[in-house]
């Protein structure tokens, strides 16, 4: 989500708006900066998670600083709930939530899982669906791709929402940073031992259990002992690393897997340059994934889950993820396929682009705008984004 709304903020501030974000404190940000032309104001609440204190402080914040100076609130998550719940008419802002998931998806995600711990947590999870109750002092709930969309439109989403509009804008990539570059194709390949000619499969991702890589390693396995020259590099950190270092043991192909553990954001477009075919095995239920929509940009063709593949994307090569034979022959036909490795082009159909996520989010809040017969011009409008 942070990425997200960092991209989205950027470049509003490079068409001519003014853009504030509020956040939670932050070791690497001061209190008040300024930030590629986006000022971002942390305040005094605990990092990474709802707090009192961030809905204190950021309904406080906005009623001193912000409050009849702006016209659009884009709340990532529910990080302005506390301010849309103190509305009153005298505010003459446009309210809009982006959901990122629902609470009913999230908890579905979990009772996949074999797993007590997770089915746990999906239980207590339950009362997080009636939380988002609040979501009705909302303008406008802006659904980032077609999961999303079909969660909030369904029981039990659609009755705490009631008739909250739904409007779906897709996350949208930065094409300009997700291409690709064949010397940080070069420059990965060396720090990691991987040989120039090697087929290298990448997976990128949180390492969780939901997200399937022990799927992605079963599979990588088998198509390994029919092409002993394949590499897999798996880029990330999360609570199932040992558990998946144990397992690439017992299949027999540590040698064969990289683990990079947690990288820099800057370097993640050198891991897909790296690569030359993506996969993306999990068993959540996803939003809309931002690294099936990078590897794409920087022209890797994409082995995923079947219940999370793009409508209408080419090169992308839906699996069931537990279907370890059918999922190794597909892998072994992605990387059989010919490309030239050092003209890689994008895949991503443009509507995934963030130039046009850009465009239909000013367009629906200039739209709105005018709905509210407001005097301000959009085009000299405010904005601020909250989130956790």
């Amino acid at each position: 989500m942070e990425t997200v709304a960092w991209d989205l903020a950027r470049a509003f501030t490079a068409r001519g708006h003014d853009v504030t974000i509020m956040t939670t404190a932050c070791p690497k940000l001061a209190a008040e900066s300024v930030i590629e032309g986006v000022k971002i104001f942390a305040l005094d609440a605990p990092s990474g998670r709802y707090s009192p204190a961030w809905w204190r402080e950021s309904e406080a914040f906005y009623r001193s600083r912000l409050r009849g100076r702006i016209d659009i609130v884009l709340s990532v998550s529910a990080g302005a709930l506390s301010m849309a719940a103190a509305r009153d008419a005298a505010d003459p802002a446009l309210y809009f939530v982006q959901a990122h998931g629902t609470s009913w998806g999230e908890i579905a995600s979990k009772l996949a899982t074999v797993n007590l711990k997770n089915w746990a947590k999906a239980l207590l999870g339950v009362k997080s669906i009636f939380a988002e109750y609040g979501y009705r002092r909302f303008d406008g709930m802006i659904t980032i791709g077609p999961r999303v969309t079909r969660d909030a439109s369904r029981w039990p989403t659609r009755a705490v929402l009631g008739a909250l509009p739904l409007d779906e804008i897709p996350n949208g990539i930065d094409t300009t940073k997700f291409c690709f570059d064949p010397g940080l194709r070069a420059g990965i390949r060396i720090r990691y031992g991987l040989a120039a000619d090697a087929p290298v499969l990448l997976a990128l991702s949180r390492l969780h259990i939901q997200k399937g890589l022990q799927h992605s390693l079963e599979s990588f396995a088998r198509a390994h002992r029919r092409q002993p020259t394949l590499r897999f590099l798996i880029v990330g950190a999360g609570p199932h690393e040992a558990e998946l270092r144990r397992l690439a043991q017992s299949l027999q192909v540590e040698a064969a897997v990289v683990f990079t553990g947690a990288i820099p954001r800057d370097e993640v477009p050198a891991f897909y340059a790296a690569a030359d075919a993506f996969i993306f095995t999990t068993t959540r239920v996803e939003g809309l994934p931002l690294n099936i929509l990078e590897a794409l940009a920087c022209g890797l063709p994409v082995i995923l889950s079947r219940h999370i593949a793009l409508a209408g994307q080419r090169d992308q090569y839906p699996v069931d993820p537990q279907d370890y034979a059918a999922v190794a022959a597909t892998i072994e036909s992605v990387l059989a396929l010919p490309r030239d490795g050092a003209r890689r082009t994008c895949l991503l159909q443009d509507g995934y682009w963030l130039s046009t996520a850009v465009d239909r989010y000013l367009d629906l809040f200039a739209a709105r705008l005018a709905q509210r017969q407001t005097a301000v011009s959009v085009t000299q409008s405010g904005m601020a984004m909250m989130k956790e």
